[in-house]
């Protein structure tokens, strides 16, 4: 996934009941607090660790499956001063930790909680409710229907949203297309993975989201028709991700490339309909472009191998 923002990584960690969270009063601006799985262990036992950040700003703890609800309560009592909150693949974690970390933590800018399945529209609502600032959120593959996209239309200050690969039929067309007319300030949208989404649903979304730069639309019900939306309306587009959408033809992607004047990534990966013939030309015709598709991608990878020293059966056969 492209985030809007690049989140840092952890660095090192506790052991044991070592948490690296411990009296951590110092902590401030946008220093990251990195909890191994080891230190959840502690933090399962202790239950304590997140009331002595006063100052903490920055968590994350992508991929910390011990993570318990107990605990991110904790946390969102004690570091109320969050901005930043990556619990990515947490996953137990559910709507009573979140909805903790909403009502308490009220400087919130950017939350992911991508591949959290038991996170449901309750905890979209109480960010809604409790998280004016917010900026970034981020929900794929996260328990959410079209109710939580109805309490996202509250988030005026949102810039990314990510609601990619939600359970199948959770969301509809109709509620999506709304999303640029309530947060007017989306800069960043994916889509993808969503069957949902169809033609009208990106007409509808690009016609009123003229602040949309990167849009990732990754085998969702696209054809031509949506595409033509998207040349209409798109002239601010930069990034477009349209991979798996089999029903677009060389029509649609001419009249994308034609029409958006500020695209540098468009992104064709299995779009079995798209003409390499027709590709070749785009690519001969706007150079500015970065295309991908199956081939071009795989022709890449053969040429970083045989400039790294690889040597192919055939051309080693030849060679003896």
């Amino acid at each position: 996934m492209d985030l809007k923002r690049e989140y840092p990584h952890p660095r090192g960690g506790g052991h044991g009941g070592e948490g690296t969270s411990y009296d951590c009063y110092g902590i401030s601006d946008q220093w990251t607090c990195s909890v191994s799985i080891y230190t959840l262990k502690g933090a399962g036992e202790h239950g304590e660790e997140g009331t002595s950040c006063k100052n903490l700003q920055c968590l994350y703890l992508d991929g910390c499956y011990r993570i318990s609800d107990q605990w991110t309560c904790s946390v969102g009592e004690g570091c109320q001063q969050l901005k930043e909150l990556v619990l990515s693949r947490c996953s137990q974690m559910t709507d009573v930790g979140i909805s903790r970390i909403a009502e308490n933590c009220h400087n919130l800018e950017n939350i992911i909680l991508d591949h959290c399945n038991k996170v449901t529209d309750q905890s979209v609502r109480m960010l809604a409710e409790n998280c004016p600032e917010l900026k970034t959120l981020s929900l794929a593959n996260c328990n959410i229907t079209d109710t939580g996209i109805c309490s996202i239309y509250r988030m005026k200050r949102l810039e990314y949203l990510d609601i990619s690969n939600l359970p199948g039929g959770s969301i509809t067309a109709a509620i999506v297309s709304q999303l640029t007319r309530k947060c007017d300030n989306l800069e960043c949208l994916n889509l993808s993975l969503n069957l949902t989404i169809d033609d009208r649903c990106i007409q509808e979304v690009v016609r009123y989201g003229q602040k949309i730069t990167k849009l990732f639309c990754v085998n969702c019900s696209l054809s031509d028709e949506g595409l033509m939306g998207i040349a209409s309306h798109g002239r601010n587009i930069v990034k477009l991700d349209l991979g798996w959408c089999k029903d677009i033809t060389d029509r649609g992607i001419w009249a994308v490339t034609e029409n958006c004047p500020a695209l540098k990534y468009l992104g064709l990966i299995r779009c079995d309909s798209v003409s390499e013939k027709g590709v070749e030309a785009m690519v001969d015709k706007y150079p500015h472009i970065q295309f991908s598709t199956f081939f071009m991608e795989s022709r890449k990878l053969i040429q970083k191998a045989i400039a790294n020293g690889f040597k192919f059966m055939a051309e080693t056969e030849q060679n003896k």
